[in-house]
């Protein structure tokens, strides 16, 4: 039997088995599960509000109702919020709707967050709740939030844009203490502002007060050095 070489056969061959091998990886890549779209860590946060922390460091609050309150404390009294050991890992912040209440401390010291989205649903904030988010730049608050409470957004350093709800009246002590903020226009409608609210910000160069305030306690506005446009709107 004779045997006659044939480069082009030879070559038909080979793209044929890289055209097979190809197929094959492509089929085992399409049967990975992609892990970003995966839970790392889970549980629960309210009667009826769980918690997941994706590879992709988005943290998701789902479910209804109200979030549980915690604490961290310098004490033997601390009970943190479940993802508090993985806060390092916390890129961004999403509660969906359903919510209601966002807890005492959850997200303290979520310090990498960069991004935060509140649900429409939401109508309390807890004292502390984003203390320490350095990384946020901007906040919208929904329209059924009435007050912000002590210590909020203290200490969110990089902080530098909020978009107030409509129905607020109250901002409590520290709520908005070494923030970034620039240009403050409190909204009409609130009547109250705690101590040291809004002190620290020593990048703020206009601020504009509204004509329903009727008690500003001391020191709110502390440690703003650069104010050089003051408006009251009031008599």
């Amino acid at each position: 039997m004779e045997f006659h070489y044939n480069r082009k056969v030879e070559g038909l061959l080979m793209k044929k088995g890289l055209f097979i091998l190809c197929l094959l990886l492509a089929l085992c890549v399409a049967a990975v599960p992609v892990q970003a779209a995966e839970a790392v860590h889970s549980g629960t946060c309210g009667e009826n509000l769980t918690w997941e922390l994706g590879w992709n460091g988005n943290l998701t609050i789902k479910g209804t109702g109200d979030m549980y309150h915690y604490l961290i404390s310098y004490g033997s009294d601390k009970y943190p919020a479940p993802w508090y050991d993985y806060r390092e890992d916390v890129t961004t912040i999403t509660v969906e709707e359903g919510c209601t209440s966002i807890g005492n401390y959850a997200f303290y010291y979520c310090q990498y967050a960069t991004e935060l989205t509140l649900p429409e649903s939401l109508t309390a904030l807890g004292s502390n709740s984003f203390s320490s988010c350095y990384g946020l730049t901007e906040v919208v608050l929904p329209d059924g939030i009435s007050e912000i409470p002590d210590s909020c957004f203290y200490y969110c350093g990089k902080l530098s844009s909020v978009q107030w709800p409509a129905s607020l009246t109250t901002i409590g002590s520290n709520a908005f203490n070494s923030c970034n903020l620039g240009n403050l226009v409190i909204p009409e409608g609130v009547t109250t502002l705690g101590q040291y609210a809004f002190g620290g910000n020593s990048n703020l160069t206009k601020l504009t007060l509204p004509s329903t305030l009727t008690e500003v306690a001391d020191y709110t506005f502390s440690r703003m050095w650069n104010v050089k446009d003051f408006i009251f709107k009031g008599d």
